[in-house]
């Protein structure tokens, strides 16, 4: 029988199961005990994205959505409020910033894509004026 490879989004579930019904002056012994259970796994090395992965699973559970903007310059509070408020009340933002889409963003959510970046923009007005 073949054994299914573990992600660390299998880690991050077992930690959120691990901790869910812990009441809040246990958690700190019930991560000791995840902390232990990563090691013997030989997954220590992997914390960092697990707990990336258990944020975002956590947030899922609570039906928080998880969204990306990636914008050519730092937005505005204002500005990243208007695109939160597109998403619902429960939204969870990441930035990142990247100078090569000149201006516009553009956004992850789930596992969805929207492009608004001008990059794109002037590519599909090229490639519509080429044709």
């Amino acid at each position: 029988m073949k054994t299914r490879k573990k992600t660390n989004r299998f880690y991050a579930k077992v930690l959120y199961d691990l901790i869910a019904d812990v009441p809040a002056n246990k958690q700190d012994e019930a991560i000791q005990v995840f902390v232990q259970f990563l090691y013997k796994e030989h997954k220590i090395r992997n914390a960092e994205k697990i707990i990336a992965e258990f944020e975002k699973y956590s947030g899922e559970k609570e039906g928080k959505i998880q969204i990306e903007i990636e914008s050519a310059r730092d937005l505005s509070k204002t500005e990243i409020d208007k695109i939160k408020k597109m998403f619902g009340d429960n939204v969870a933002v990441a930035t990142k910033i990247n100078p090569d889409l000149i201006g516009g963003v553009i956004i992850r959510a789930d596992d969805k894509l929207y492009d608004a970046s001008v990059k794109t923009q002037l590519t599909l007005m090229k490639k519509n004026l080429v044709y």
